[in-house]
């Protein structure tokens, strides 16, 4: 009785249904971005009405890869978090909050992007910075929380490993509180920038690992000749030589 007790407590603690949940909206947010791409409604020129549409094919792809980002890097930090307690699901709430707010802070960036009035185009610049600064500091939160006194991680997991996962996720804060500076002086500087961001992290370019998480690098490990390829099991850690940097 007390085994089964037991058992059913380390389920409830266990990361299966924060990931899934976090997972869900994650997808909803991602989907309702498209919602924002009209079909026109012409006799003649339809050509044209589609090019008029380029702020909102723009801010579609830009925050389709922003959120994109931000679930890979949240799939591979639970990878390293074995449990969760209250806290640790009231900041991943918070963080899933803000990731649903995307789509509505991508809406007014494109609506207002080409405004006669440089005022409502800064502010509406400004308040998609600060959205993805949010995102990025609660995302941050989550792994910092887990990681304190390794209360939620494997005790055993590397300390420079930690330190390598917790400057790799560190990396993306910088930028966008620059976005939120270069927003004051330029939209479409800051446009061109938030663009940029979303390179750095997909592109396999050189020059522009260092520091940066690589939000691909951890999958399947390559299996000895003569055995099928396995995935990672939940609670086995990579080795710490595998970790983003």
């Amino acid at each position: 009785m007390n085994t089964k007790h037991l058992r059913q407590s380390n389920d409830d603690r266990g990361t299966g249904r924060i990931e899934a949940f976090s997972d869900g909206v994650i997808a909803v947010a991602i989907t309702l971005l498209i919602l924002d791409v009209h079909v026109p409604t012409v006799q003649t020129g339809l050509l044209q009405a589609l090019l008029n549409q380029w702020p909102a094919y723009l801010g579609y792809v830009t925050s389709f890869l922003v959120i994109t980002i931000f679930w890979a890097n949240h799939h591979n930090m639970f990878r390293h978090i074995q449990q969760v307690d209250y806290a640790l699901l009231l900041i991943n709430s918070l963080f899933l909050m803000c990731i649903a707010f995307i789509p509505f802070a991508t809406a007014l960036l494109t609506m207002y992007i080409t405004s006669t009035s440089p005022t409502e185009q800064h502010t509406a610049a400004i308040v998609y910075g600060a959205t993805l600064l949010l995102n990025g500091i609660l995302f941050n939160s989550i792994w910092w929380y887990a990681v304190w006194k390794r209360r939620l991680v494997q005790r055993d997991l590397d300390a420079q490993a930690v330190q390598r996962i917790t400057r790799g996720y560190l990396f993306g804060l910088p930028f966008y509180a620059l976005s939120i500076v270069l927003s004051l002086i330029n939209v479409e500087l800051s446009l061109a920038f938030f663009i940029l961001i979303d390179l750095i992290y997909f592109l396999p370019i050189r020059f522009l690992r260092s520091g940066r998480p690589d939000i691909f690098s951890v999958g399947a490990q390559q299996a000895p000749e003569g055995h099928l390829p396995h995935a990672h099991a939940k609670h086995e850690l990579p080795k710490a030589a595998r970790e983003p940097v």
